[in-house]
């Protein structure tokens, strides 16, 4: 005790070694125990991450059944829509030659232009060959020919709904090219690709499912007229047809007057400076009321799409 009392500052110094030391043992005790739960923490999550990583993972057969049912009845109802689809486009006879196709075009042509002569239709251009006027003169290429003879039967089928609506003129009637014809390209499948052993294959391009062949069509006709063609094309069920792009304009551009001049009949004067006799109005009455608009015509001009639907393909069997 004399010591410590004569060595008061030691003593303090002495006592406050002793508690930072005890203090930093305990902070070090703690420290070691989160390193070591930190590093056990590591090495399991490490390890849990090789496994997955060197895995193969795969779905429990029971997963798996339910999968393999569900696509069984999908790749069923797409067979089925396209089966319906199929149905409802033209067929095409493969064995349709250049003389034939040029034979059934002039017989058409000839038929459509006496259905319009007898209906009082107009047709204003003037070499009306149904959008063939190429053909009259020379055959069309032989892979092609085909289907220009199903393209002439939508046209067709077009044109005699116009005429069977009563529309006064068919102004225009033009179409697009068929891949195959004369200043087009035909379209190719792109070239198989060898196999690289041990390389992974993908998928062979798929087919297009909709293919569509335009057609340009424009008439005059009074709007009821109008309505009954464009419903009656909008409801074909063979072929199945596409009104892609439609303009209408009146053919009136400017209104009609709201009233109608009237010029009141004035009463005659007395030359002997009389007074004027009464006279009733005898203006007779107008016989019937006239309709200010939807008695003019329209002209129309209509992009129409043929569609040829793809062949269902065969299911292929994936278990």
């Amino acid at each position: 005790m004399n010591w410590i009392k004569e060595n008061k500052f030691l003593a303090v110094f002495l006592a406050v070694i002793v508690v930072l030391s005890g203090a930093v043992a305990f902070l070090a005790m703690g420290a070691g125990t989160k390193l070591t739960d930190a590093l056990s923490n590591w090495e399991t999550k490490s390890a849990e991450l090789k496994r997955l990583q060197g895995g193969a993972p795969y779905p429990e057969e029971k997963n798996l059944s339910k999968l393999r049912e569900q696509k069984d009845v999908l790749d069923s109802r797409i067979q089925e829509l396209q089966q319906a689809l199929v149905a409802a486009e033209l067929p095409i006879n493969e064995s349709t030659t250049p003389t034939q196709f040029q034979d059934v075009l002039s017989s058409t042509v000839n038929a459509v232009k006496k259905k319009a002569a007898e209906a009082g239709c107009e047709l204003r251009s003037e070499n009306f060959y149904l959008g063939y006027a190429q053909y009259q003169t020379q055959p069309p290429p032989a892979n092609v020919a085909p289907s220009l003879a199903r393209q002439l039967k939508a046209i067709e089928s077009v044109i005699n709904i116009l005429i069977d609506s009563k529309v006064t003129v068919i102004t225009e009637l033009d179409r697009n090219p068929l891949p195959g014809e004369p200043g087009t390209s035909v379209e190719k499948a792109a070239p198989a690709t060898p196999a690289t052993p041990g390389a992974l294959q993908s998928k062979p391009a798929a087919a297009k499912l909709v293919r569509a062949q335009t057609f340009h069509v424009g008439f005059t006709a009074e709007q009821g007229q109008f309505r009954r063609a464009l419903d009656s094309i909008a409801a074909s069920k063979q072929p199945f047809l596409v009104i892609r792009n439609l303009s209408v304009q009146n053919e009136q551009t400017e209104g009609p007057s709201r009233l109608a001049a009237v010029s009141p009949t004035a009463p005659s004067v007395p030359t002997d400076g009389g007074a004027l006799p009464f006279e009733p109005n005898t203006t007779p009455a107008p016989s019937s009321m006239q309709y200010v608009v939807g008695t003019e015509k329209v002209n129309v001009a209509l992009q129409i799409e043929m569609i040829d639907f793809a062949e269902p393909a065969k299911p292929v069997d994936t278990k």
